[in-house]
């Protein structure tokens, strides 16, 4: 896999080297002479044609619990793609899983479902169909599970509806209840079809692996002029859906909660918007990742089957949460003070970028705003499937902040498709420098991280704004700053200082969602 080479812009050669650690002699030889000649008026990371890409940051894999980073990365690794290609239509998928059953809530009154929609750019022949195929091999599996017992249980059901018609009406009782399969995921995209899955399970995949078939689907019993394309985007945000249709009742899912996943080629990206071009919000509810990688080579990695096993243990753990029931049924899960005092800075911060920016670009800050807090809630769920109501904490917040960044990049490196550019930014600075000094992988023996570390995790950050950032916190009295001397010039090294991670008391239980009161039930967690 060939390597991307990135300066970020006012940087010079020291940053460059800081940048990548590993770069050889010869790949500097092979860079200059392969770089095009300099023309006036254009500046580094300029869009000069369609296919431009903005760097991209490489996956955080290290949010997730240990046994699923394990079992995603072998996937990512068994097709030779980056980890993104796996693990973010896992995600979706085990939101869907999870359905209405659970929410996280932001402020009282105010929650959100994790429902994600997970768009994979790549040309062809870049492993998108094998990585999406290890990505719902869990979900498979269970959807078959679900079949074999709606099998099951529609003979035991025809047995009882053939014992109830011979039995005298006085002594029957009520008719027998012809079971329901239970719905993880679907490939048929009609309206119809998707609410009658739901109307048997808490939430539903919607997979495709071309997303193209899921945009034509859009309205095809109305001549492309009716409004199932509305009837998709309120989905997103969990609003009711009715399907009416001339055949049957209509029908109606009050909180539906549905992850769209799938594949799509660079040429088919405009798609997203709406049939005539228009803007309608399509494009701006999709984490749309464009993977930066060079088609995927023979590999000899193969998947241990030993660890496909504790992944299918925490999702079946999950896969027992209590059917909603009604408005106020379902888990509402809390935030922590620091998971709250985190987002709402990050939140703020993301506001000032929306504030500066124009079209697309601020749709999809505005719709990043929610995508965390979904995030937020999976990573927990996945972290904590015996007790899955513990408040987020303050951890899992910065891991999902950290994610909303890392599709921020991949929005930025997408927009030239659209033929549009803007500016790439980036939010959550701080609390992400943070979270990365917090993390022991990326410390030296004595708890210390180099910049040049820093500048690796954080990928598309200018080297100014990270100096700005770290300057800030150590005004701030967060984080020291030491220089190590080495044979060319001193490397410079940071950490948080001891006890910036607030301790919490034991971890609290959400329990039902309120009903209509002020009060909280919470339970202490042994």
């Amino acid at each position: 896999m060939t390597a991307t080479w990135t300066l970020p812009l006012k940087g010079d050669i020291s940053d460059f080297l800081d940048a990548h650690p590993d770069i050889t002699h010869e790949d500097l030889v092979r860079i200059e002479r392969d770089a095009p000649l300099w023309t006036p008026g254009v500046g580094i990371g300029a869009i000069t044609a369609p296919e431009a890409v903005y760097a991209v940051p490489d996956c955080p894999g290290d949010v997730f619990p240990d046994p699923v980073f394990r079992w995603l990365n072998a996937c990512a690794k068994s097709v030779g793609v980056p980890l993104e290609m796996v693990a973010f239509p896992f995600m979706a998928m085990v939101g869907a899983m999870v359905g209405n059953r659970a929410s996280i809530e932001l402020k009282k009154g105010f929650w959100q479902f994790a429902s994600l929609w997970i768009a994979i750019v790549t040309d062809p022949g870049r492993g998108k169909s094998p990585s999406l195929a290890h990505a719902r091999r869990p979900i498979n599996r269970m959807q078959e599970r679900a079949l074999k017992d709606y099998k099951a249980a529609l003979v035991d059901w025809e047995d009882a509806e053939q014992r109830w018609k011979v039995t005298e009406p006085d002594a029957r009782g009520p008719k027998p209840l012809r079971p329901r399969l239970r719905h993880y995921l679907t490939t048929n995209a009609t309206l119809e079809a998707i609410v009658a899955a739901l109307e048997s399970s808490p939430g539903l995949t919607l997979f495709f692996d071309e997303l193209g078939k899921f945009i034509a689907s859009m309205n095809q019993y109305r001549s492309g002029k009716g409004g199932d394309r509305q009837e998709f985007l309120s989905a997103w945000s969990n609003s009711s859906v009715k399907a009416d249709r001339q055949s049957g009742e209509p029908k109606i899912i009050a909180y539906p909660c549905l992850a769209i996943v799938g594949g799509i080629t660079s040429d088919y990206v405009v798609d997203l918007h709406s049939k005539d071009g228009s803007r309608d919000g399509t494009l701006e509810r999709f984490l749309i990742l464009r993977p930066q990688f060079d088609p995927p080579m023979w590999t000899d990695d193969e998947i241990d089957p030993v660890l496909f096993g504790p992944v299918m243990e925490i999702l079946e753990r999950l896969d027992r949460l209590s059917p909603r029931d009604g408005e106020e049924g379902g888990l509402t899960v809390l935030l922590s003070p620091e998971a709250k005092q985190q987002y709402v800075a990050w939140f703020n911060e993301n506001a000032g970028l929306q504030r500066e920016s124009t079209g697309i670009t601020a749709g999809f800050y505005s719709k990043l705003t929610m995508q965390v807090p979904r995030m937020a809630l999976v990573l927990s769920l996945l972290r904590n499937p015996e007790n899955p109501g513990v408040l987020i904490s303050g951890q899992v917040m910065a891991n999902a902040i950290e994610l909303g960044e890392f599709c921020r990049a991949h929005f930025h490196a997408t927009l030239p498709l659209l033929k549009e550019s803007s500016t790439p930014r980036v939010g959550g600075l701080e609390s992400r420098i943070l979270n990365i000094l917090r993390n022991p992988q990326h410390q030296e023996s004595d708890g210390h991280v180099s910049r040049r570390t820093l500048l690796q995790r954080l990928g598309n950050v200018k080297a100014d704004d990270l100096t700005d950032a770290l300057n800030t916190l150590r005004a701030n009295g967060r984080i020291d700053r030491r220089e190590v001397e080495t044979s060319t010039k001193p490397r410079e090294e940071w950490r948080a200082i001891t006890g910036d991670v607030v301790d919490f008391p034991a971890p609290r239980t959400s329990r039902l969602k309120p009903t209509g009161t002020d009060e909280r039930d919470y339970t202490d967690e042994l």
